[in-house]
């Protein structure tokens, strides 16, 4: 991922649409808001948003189709 993130990068600075500091704090931003985040998932296990977003669901129609879904846990 941070190979392809600084590919884009580059390609930004080279095509004059970011100078290097707006690359620098744009990539110290992501990174620091993918540690909260993991961190917060950490610390609250079986939140509602996991509950939400890992509870998808992959079934075979009869007829051979894929269909994907998500599954609603309420309390």
């Amino acid at each position: 991922m941070y190979g392809g993130a600084s590919m884009i990068a580059a390609s930004r600075m080279y095509n004059n649409k970011h100078w290097a500091s707006d690359v620098v704090m744009g990539a110290a931003i992501g990174t620091f808001a993918g540690w909260k985040v993991v961190q917060y998932h950490h610390s609250h296990p079986g939140n509602k948003i996991d509950k939400w977003l890992l509870r998808p669901s992959v079934h075979r129609t009869a007829d051979g189709q894929v269909t994907m879904g998500l599954s609603f846990q309420t309390r």
